[in-house]
């Protein structure tokens, strides 16, 4: 069989007219050969570059790293040794391309490498992506490291794989506790891991976001209530691991827990706490609400509180305390209010506006109100004794001056007796008798304002009015004649003062 002998230039048609980017260079890295897709990529011609080194031609020129790359690459191929390398190289037209270089020797029978074939291609796009991808991912990582969040990210095994800063100081943890191992469940306090673990499976199924409340742990122990929310990351559909992040409620739960004693001592207060809305429509009562205004909480909700007017205050009263309160002031003061069986009672209020802080706007209206019936009555009454002791005072003080004065007369009179007229006699003894009431009349004013001791004495009421009638007879006119209907039945009683004006203690 005869040999076949290819015609000139076989091979270089053949390498001119595949798509795969091939140069033929000799052992110390002088151009022999490159192919049409090369040259299309570098935007050259074959006279530019060959018997040219590799290395010394512009596209490794941009760059003094790149250039010693590829000649060290070409020295190693030399050596008998496959390398592949990338690299950026410059085109003619000034603009670089990412090349993913393969370098190949090509011995004779002897070993000796005559030949070093390059193949290349242009890995630009995937490098862009690579790099796109890169900084995507940088600025990924710098926005959960902002984020005022903890986040983790963990694989399927539940290792944290990722922590943002927020959450290696929040948990205690270092990035290299992460790197030498740091599970998951390492964070949650022991007894809320089975709870948690049985959240990642669900997430793992269900592909969801699903928030969760557990008890977590800090690296030195530390125990404190977080609500985790998860999501499974997924790559063609399948679950690969666990994004989330967790945000420390301990200052949530607290004020949770004051709203809810501040609630429990809104409910048993006794004095009648009302909350409307802006348009005072009654939003909240509490039960002292309910107890002392006969309305159930379900009655009152929706209403306004105008349920309890009792019609004991015009118009303008109320336009006085809307006036007030569209001002963002407080009003305090007193109601005539009506409850739900119609029985009047009154109130002492103090109905303040809330004012949201962001907006400067009215959204509720709260009033504490007290029922002061009883304690207005026992007020009344105590100004009323008030009154009564400062006329006792004053009666007192005249009583002693009016005393001294009767025992004047009664004395004088007693010195006419002895030099008067017979007929006479008997007037100054009706004298003498009305001075001497007069004085015991002063003692019992002294007894009611307490000036004196009291002295009851038994006493028959119809005895005491007989001796009244003389004196009553002589002070008013003649023309009214007095007749006396007296019972003959009556109890005797304890006297110290006249009825109607001082004391009686009535005994069988």
């Amino acid at each position: 069989m005869k040999k076949f002998r290819p015609p000139q230039n076989f091979f270089e048609d053949i390498l001119n007219n595949i798509t795969t980017s091939v140069g033929v260079l000799a052992p110390d890295g002088k151009i022999l050969f490159v192919n049409n897709t090369a040259l299309e990529i570098i935007r050259t011609r074959i006279e530019d570059v060959q018997e040219k080194m590799f290395y010394d031609v512009f596209w490794s020129q941009h760059s003094d790293e790149t250039r010693q790359k590829v000649k060290n690459s070409i020295k190693k191929c030399a050596a008998g040794k496959s390398v592949q390398m990338e690299v950026e190289v410059q085109t003619a037209n000034g603009s670089l391309r990412w090349i993913d270089y393969n370098l190949h020797p090509i011995s004779d029978k002897f070993g000796k490498v005559k030949y070093i074939v390059s193949e290349s291609r242009d890995i630009t796009s995937k490098k862009n992506a690579e790099r796109a991808k890169a900084m995507s991912e940088s600025r990924y990582r710098k926005l959960l490291h902002l984020l005022p969040l903890t986040v983790f990210k963990s694989d399927k095994k539940g290792d944290v794989v990722f922590a943002n800063q927020p959450a290696l100081k929040t948990f205690g943890y270092t990035t290299g506790d992460i790197a030498r191992g740091l599970n998951t469940l390492d964070l949650i306090a022991p007894e809320d891991r089975q709870k948690a673990l049985n959240h990642f499976i669900d997430v793992f199924k269900s592909k969801k976001s699903v928030p969760q409340k557990y008890l977590a742990r800090k690296k030195d122990g530390a125990i404190f209530p977080v609500l985790y929310h998860a999501s499974a990351l997924t790559v063609n559909g399948k679950s690969t691991g666990v994004i989330g992040f967790a945000v420390d409620i301990s200052d949530t739960e607290k004020k949770q827990r004051e709203l809810e004693i501040l609630l429990e001592c809104i409910e048993q207060a006794s004095e009648s706490i009302v909350i409307t809305d802006s348009n005072a429509i009654i939003t909240y009562v509490n039960p002292s609400f309910e107890k002392i205004s006969g309305y159930s909480k379900e009655e009152a909700i929706g209403q306004n509180p105008k349920i309890l007017q009792s019609k004991k205050h015009d118009p303008s009263f109320y336009k006085a305390i809307w006036d007030t309160l569209g001002k963002g002031e407080v009003w305090s003061g007193y109601f005539f209010n009506k409850k739900k069986d119609g029985t009047l009672y009154e109130e002492s209020s103090t109905i303040s506006p809330i004012i949201d802080k962001n907006t400067g706007k009215i959204i509720n209206y709260i009033a504490v109100k007290k029922d002061v019936t009883r304690e207005r009555e026992t007020e009344s009454m105590l100004r009323q004794s008030q009154r009564l002791e400062i006329i006792g005072t004053l009666t007192g003080g005249i009583a002693h001056d009016f005393n001294n004065f009767l025992y004047i007369i009664s004395g004088n009179i007693e010195l006419l007796k002895d030099q008067a007229r017979p007929e006479d006699k008997k007037l100054l003894q009706q004298a003498h008798s009305a001075a001497q009431r007069g004085v015991s009349l002063i003692k019992k004013i002294l007894a009611f304002s307490r000036k004196a001791e009291y002295n009851f004495q038994p006493t028959n009421l119809n005895d005491t009015i007989k001796k009244i009638v003389p004196m009553l007879n002589q002070l008013v006119p003649k023309s009214i004649e007095i007749t006396l209907d007296l019972a003959e039945d009556l109890y005797i009683v304890n006297h110290c003062c006249p009825v109607n004006f001082f004391y009686y203690n009535i005994t069988p």
